[in-house]
């Protein structure tokens, strides 16, 4: 045999070897001793076709090898390494289209377009993108384009596709799906400029995009592909009209093939996604808000503004921890400076402030001190000075009311700052208390009704006499009523109002400081009809009761083993008693079904299960059962 020296390449694959070992072993097997020296090709011979799973692996080593192959220039190895994989699945269209490229590369147009017509009968391409306008009606539509990225974000474009050629591509496929809508680019620095340019525009409603990330490339594994996520939301002019929380349309394509090229191609189709969304198509077709449309002045409510002007969030988040990092560091006027900026942005934001509220009280209390000091170093250089004290120089020292004033001015910001941070954790929804800290800063307030859902479950958890504190806002609002058993220094439970309609709606049941059951009243019936139960650590939920009647008497049980459905009780028949148990294994499927047929509260049918089918049923009382099962 002749020496040769190895070529640059990849190794050769599985594929490869098999069918050199199956040479080798036919080679042997031509001669008589070969035949009889050759177990390797009688073993071959008699082996049965290779499995499904096999046939795949040998598809996936051919097609990388061929990817590589021509990622080096070398078409000709490319298109061996094809056809190998070919011959032994024929049918797969990902080894047809690479070797369509490989022909391709070596000028051979018709066997290429061959192998590839191939392709796209064992698997369609996607269809084509659609250039007729969406029935959306697009008279009186704004749709604007938003920065696809953050700072520090612009990552997430591709070399040489920067938001500019994104928001280009997005104008040329609105042209043509809402040829009536204007398209505009906006980025507000605040809330009221942000209402100010749309109450300039006038639109019957608004759509907002932004490319928040476009790719396209070529892997080994996957071949040639584009990934598009594009932001969407819509809102429309008027107190009612919420419009729809932003949302992502992410598209994945592999093989694009369209003329516009894969960036543009990934991103229309992404485009495409955000017009099937029925929440858009909703806010966007639905008919006016009283007071909006063309001609009129549009009033877009805070949470739509967010939407639409991701900016504004992005703004806001950066004022915060800047203010945030000043507050740590104790520079209280870069604070403010810096919560006032968030201030600006958003004046409505709650955390915004309880922050403006918290640094204005360190401040008074600032000024204070320095006024106090300042009264002080006066009062020191009007005195004579002693016999062993030079002239000019003032008594460190403070006297007895000195001690007094400070502590009291000490004790008062203690007070505001225990106020603040009970609001902020009245505001968290976590499974754990408030720190102790927090707990300090809450009101005592009247009991109101002893006989409320409230004071009722209070009593019950604490087993005896209770009091209540608040949490309050710093506008003086009502955020959380935390009910204690009497001189107890942490809470039996939480009540919360979650609507604003100045009736609770929500009990949260604490053992030590983890929560251990929550109630909700979901129907605004002042009852609750939902029950959650949680294990020790306040984390993972062990059952759901479900009592849609309000009587106290669940219709429903739903039981949990960490993350999983374990067992399903309810009353199947709407008499008020819970006769049918469920219980599924570890895959989720059903394995035991028992029924209280008779009401008499002991179960009459045992039907087990194996795999989600019926394989055994067992009754106590067959006589009683009737046809039922």
């Amino acid at each position: 045999m002749r020496a040769r020296s190895p070529a640059p390449g990849p190794a050769p694959g599985l594929a490869t070897l098999l069918a050199l070992l199956v040479a080798w072993a036919g080679g042997c097997a031509s001669s008589p001793a070969g035949r009889r020296a050759s177990p390797v090709g009688a073993a071959l011979s008699a082996r049965d076709a290779p499995s499904e799973a096999l046939r795949a692996h040998l598809a996936r080593s051919a097609l990388q090898e061929a990817r590589a192959f021509r990622a080096q220039g070398r078409p000709e190895a490319a298109e061996r390494a094809a056809r190998r994989g070919l011959e032994r699945s024929p049918h797969e269209p990902r080894l047809l289209r690479e070797l369509a490229r490989a022909l391709d590369e070596q000028g051979r147009a018709p066997e290429a377009q061959s192998a590839r017509a191939g392709a796209d009968t064992l698997d369609p391409p996607l269809p084509p993108l659609p250039t007729s306008p969406l029935e959306i009606p697009s008279a009186g539509l704004l749709v604007l384009l938003a920065e696809p990225a953050g700072p520090g974000e612009v990552g997430r474009m591709p070399q040489g596709w920067p938001p500019e050629s994104a928001r280009a591509a997005l104008a040329e496929r609105l042209a043509l799906r809402l040829p009536g809508a204007r398209v505009a680019t906006a980025d507000p620095e605040t809330l009221e400029a942000a209402r100010t340019w749309l109450a300039a525009r006038a639109p019957r409603a608004v759509l907002s995009l932004a490319a928040e990330r476009v790719y396209c490339g070529e892997s080994l594994k996957d071949g040639r592909f584009g990934v598009a996520r594009l932001r969407f939301a819509a809102a429309r002019p008027g107190a009612q009209e919420r419009g729809t929380a932003p949302e992502l349309a992410r598209q994945v394509i592999l093989e694009p093939r369209e003329a516009m090229g894969c960036e543009r191609e990934v991103l229309a189709r992404a485009l495409e996604g955000a017009f099937a969304a029925p929440e858009l198509r909703a806010a966007l077709g639905a008919p006016l808000a009283a007071g909006g449309g063309e001609g009129a002045a549009p009033r877009f409510d805070r949470a739509a503004l967010h939407a639409l002007f991701p900016g504004l969030g992005r703004r806001l988040r950066a004022e915060l921890a800047a203010g945030e990092a000043r507050l740590a560091a104790g520079e209280l006027g870069g604070a403010r400076e810096a919560f006032a900026r968030a201030e600006a942005i958003d004046p409505g934001d709650a955390e915004v402030r309880v922050y403006v509220a918290e640094v204005e009280a360190s401040l008074a209390l600032s000024r204070e001190l320095e006024a106090r000091q300042a009264a002080m170093a006066a009062g020191a250089a009007r005195e004579a000075p002693g016999p062993e004290e030079p002239a000019g120089s003032l008594d460190p020292r403070l006297s007895e009311r000195d001690w007094r004033v400070l502590e009291a001015l000490l004790d008062e910001e203690r007070r505001r700052r225990q106020e603040l941070l009970a609001a902020l954790a009245a505001l968290d929804q976590a499974g754990e208390l408030p720190a102790p800290e927090a707990l300090r800063g809450l009101h005592p307030v009247p009991l109101g009704d002893a006989g409320a859902v409230g004071p009722e479950l209070a009593r019950l958890r604490a087993g005896g006499g209770i009091e209540v504190r608040a949490a309050h806002a710093p506008d003086g609002a009502l955020l959380a009523r935390y009910y204690f058993a009497v001189g107890a220094a942490l809470p039996v439970l939480r009540e919360e109002d979650r609507d604003g309609d100045g009736r609770a709606d929500r009990w949260i049941g604490y053992a030590g400081r983890a929560r251990r059951e929550v109630w909700e009243d979901a129907r605004g019936s002042g009852r609750p009809d939902v029950h959650l139960v949680f294990a020790r650590e306040g984390a993972s939920l062990e059952r759901i009761e479900l009592d849609p009647g309000g009587d106290g008497e669940p219709d429903r049980i739903f039981y949990y083993s960490g993350e999983d459905l374990v067992g399903d009780a309810r009353d199947s028949d709407g008499d008020g008693r819970i006769d049918r148990f469920d219980r599924f294994d570890s895959r989720g499927d059903l394995s035991l079904v028992e029924r209280d047929v008779d009401g008499d509260g002991r179960i009459d049918v045992r039907s087990h299960y194996e795999a989600g089918r019926l394989v055994r049923r067992e009754t106590s009382e067959p006589p009683r059962l009737g046809g039922g099962s």
